[in-house]
């Protein structure tokens, strides 16, 4: 730990590395929604940052492989909590109600096709706003766009905070 200078902690937090792990473990991400389970999860403490990157993390009984949760500048007024959800499951309720507890809303479901999903939320925890980035890929499904059922051979939804593009083949 630096002794040297005026920001003694700022210096000591920005030079501390802290690895541990946590096994068979339960992640609640809002008091709304049942938790998520990982056989184990790393954590990782680094750059002012708490990492947690779960190994083989499921939600609902969807794989979440490569699934990772970050509280960022942790000793800062600019505090933040980050969460890369991906998946490759239907976009089914269970799905949705994630969605819906983040006040996102997105026209389109699919409970029975494979979705890969790649969802980025980042919330400041000083003001509570929420960025979300997300891409939504499927190929030759049937989906359900404001309930209405259509076939798509290659499907993309994008989205960027409430700004939502469908683009879609047939």
């Amino acid at each position: 730990i630096p002794l040297g200078g005026n920001n003694i902690l700022q210096k000591a937090i920005e030079s501390l590395n802290i690895l541990g792990t946590a096994r068979n473990t339960e992640v609640i991400f809002h008091p709304n929604l049942p938790p998520a389970h990982a056989e184990s999860v790393k954590l990782v403490f680094a750059n002012n940052a708490l990492e947690f990157h779960p190994q083989s993390p499921t939600y609902q009984k969807h794989l979440a492989k490569g699934t990772m949760v970050a509280l960022r500048n942790l000793v800062s007024n600019k505090p933040s909590l980050e969460l890369s959800l991906n998946t490759n499951a239907p976009l089914d309720s269970s799905i949705m109600q994630v969605l819906k507890a983040y006040d996102i809303t997105l026209p389109i479901t699919a409970p029975n096709a494979n979705i890969v999903t790649n969802l980025f939320l980042n919330l400041d925890l000083m003001t509570h706003v929420i960025n979300v980035k997300g891409l939504f890929k499927a190929q030759d499904s049937e989906v359900l766009l404001n309930g209405i059922p259509f076939f798509t051979k290659t499907l993309n939804v994008q989205l960027n905070n409430h700004i939502i593009k469908v683009e879609s083949q047939n």
